[in-house]
């Protein structure tokens, strides 16, 4: 329509930044994951490899081959920032064309904090110490920033 102007020009802007920085990061996250996750293609068995000039067997679980926990967190990266472009498309659609889209956007926000609760537990599994020593910080920083992803979650779905 001719002479439309937005009902609030600069925070349509952000949306629509925001929406792409978004999306980029969720394709980034895909892509890099694909690579840590498909390198050699299989997850069972040992090969042969070279290590500093020499041969080594290794089992392709794990790194050079494969690393379990960057793969998941990836990927669940990946899908956080998904729902974090559903979001802020949404938040577009308000800003942009006064089309209130409330529920949709809490709904979204909700899925990218559980998602990104996820993903602190996977990083978590990495930082464990063996049963009986005492946990290091960091462990301990990351069950509490899993503790308020999972309550900041809870408030967008109430």
């Amino acid at each position: 329509e001719p002479g439309f102007v937005p009902p609030n020009l600069p925070q349509c802007l952000a949306d629509w930044a925001d929406t792409l920085s978004d999306f980029d990061s969720a394709i980034n996250n895909i892509i890099a994951a694909t690579v840590v996750c498909n390198t050699n293609r299989g997850w069972f068995g040992e090969v042969l490899y070279q290590q500093g000039g020499a041969p080594f067997l290794g089992s392709k679980k794990i790194s050079p081959f494969h690393n379990d926990r960057v793969c998941a967190g990836g990927l669940m990266g990946g899908v956080k920032n998904l729902a974090a472009t559903t979001a802020d498309l949404l938040s577009a659609a308000f800003s942009c064309f006064a089309d209130n889209q409330a529920c949709g956007q809490a709904i979204a926000s909700s899925i990218q904090n559980l998602v990104d609760a996820g993903i602190t537990l996977i990083a978590v599994g990495g930082l464990c110490p063996p049963i009986g020593a005492n946990p290091p910080f960091n462990s301990n920083k990351k069950v509490w920033r899993f503790i308020q992803r999972t309550v900041k979650s809870a408030k967008y779905i109430d």
